[in-house]
């Protein structure tokens, strides 16, 4: 007779408390009186943050197990250190103290620090990406703006008149270099 395959964690212990069922977050989300739907469409808090070291607390401590091989450490289980934020402003507080929003983020900055390869760490998606660029074209901008206002001081202080950069146009194309119609002459 095969074995059957018995997995209960502790997610089908919440899902039989119905804890799924009176988060609004979920769409499947009912009042237990009425029946009504509670879903509130995704909600942007609570969140959580991440630590910035990318620390990390043991949940399930090793056992340690003799093997032919010497003494082998097995079964520990670990777990990020995380806070739930309940607002903007303590997102904005925690984030500004360097926690992550991610937790790939976190797991990155713990491997940096302990110097491991980078090429085994959980990689950024494209929105991280975009975002990381959107960040430094910011910062760029606004250093931009700092030097031109800098600039502009100096020169008034000196007296000196400001005169607009001329932009050099672009040459045009010799008649031999201009594109060749096509077959139906347009």
């Amino acid at each position: 007779m095969a074995r059957r395959s018995n997995v209960h964690t502790v997610f089908h212990v919440m899902e039989e408390k119905g804890v799924f069922e009176r988060n609004p977050a979920n769409r499947d989300s009912r009042d237990q009186t009425t029946g009504e739907s509670l879903y509130k469409g995704p909600v942007p808090y609570p969140r959580m943050l991440f630590h910035p070291q990318g620390a990390e607390k043991i949940i399930v401590p090793a056992e340690i197990i003799i093997t032919p091989l010497g003494p082998q450490r097995v079964g520990e289980q670990r777990q990020l250190i995380y806070k739930i934020v309940q607002n903007e402003a303590e997102e904005a507080q925690l984030k500004a103290a360097g926690w992550h929003s991610k937790a790939r983020l976190a797991v990155r900055a713990r491997m940096q620090i302990e110097g491991k390869d980078m090429a085994s760490a959980p990689a950024l998606t494209k929105d991280d990406q975009i975002a990381n660029l959107a960040a430094q074209i910011a910062a760029l901008q606004a250093e931009k703006i700092d030097r031109e206002a800098q600039q502009m001081a100096e020169n008034r202080a000196s007296g000196g008149v400001i005169m607009p950069q001329a932009v050099a146009a672009e040459p045009k194309p010799a008649a031999e270099d201009a594109p060749l119609p096509d077959r139906m002459g347009l």
